[in-house]
């Protein structure tokens, strides 16, 4: 799915995810640190044991955006 390098704050979410997951560091601890509800931390790390750190790339990544005015030079 990734097919580009993760952003600094997509990789500081892995790390604190694996720390969750290895057991040095509560959700709740996590959620603070990251700077989102719990909830929201139990949907991250729901998606990152089943993905790993792949999961964790925002999922319109790569994708075009159809929206924007075309330039018609």
């Amino acid at each position: 799915m990734a097919n580009r390098l993760p952003k600094r704050s997509e990789r500081f979410r892995g790390k604190i995810m694996e720390m969750v997951k290895q057991g040095q560091k509560t959700l709740k601890a996590a959620s603070l640190e990251m700077g989102m509800s719990y909830r929201q931390a139990k949907r991250v790390y729901r998606r990152y044991l089943e993905g790993g750190d792949d999961a964790l790339i925002h999922s319109n990544t790569g994708i075009p955006v159809f929206h924007t005015f075309l330039s018609t030079s």
